[in-house]
């Protein structure tokens, strides 16, 4: 099947860092269709946590997300924060067209 043909995947959370956690769920995403990561930009300040340096170096990221087939995407986590579930399913259904999510 065609990528364009594919069901995209939504694979939600805090990916800031990349690690085997984050490979395992960008796998699953995969497995059912064309995959991204789908995470949420700015959400340490808005939540204040301390910032910290990413396990995966910038300039390893691209080739690391290649590797595992997926391609990312940041929604800005205070147009997130207070929706509801409902919300941001629709969100993710209509406006970003995703067919599918995994967490």
């Amino acid at each position: 099947m065609n990528e364009a043909a594919r069901v995209r995947v939504a694979a939600v959370g805090k990916f800031d860092a990349l690690h085997l956690g984050h490979r395992a769920l960008a796998g699953r995403a995969h497995a059912l269709g064309a995959a991204t990561l789908l995470g949420f930009s700015g959400m340490a300040g808005i939540l204040g946590w301390p910032a910290r340096l990413p396990i995966v170096a910038a300039s390893d990221r691209a080739r690391v997300l290649d590797a595992w087939e997926v391609s990312e995407s940041w929604l800005p986590f205070a147009e997130i924060q207070p929706l509801d579930v409902e919300a941001f399913v629709r969100l993710l259904a209509t406006r970003l067209r995703f067919g599918a999510v995994v967490v």
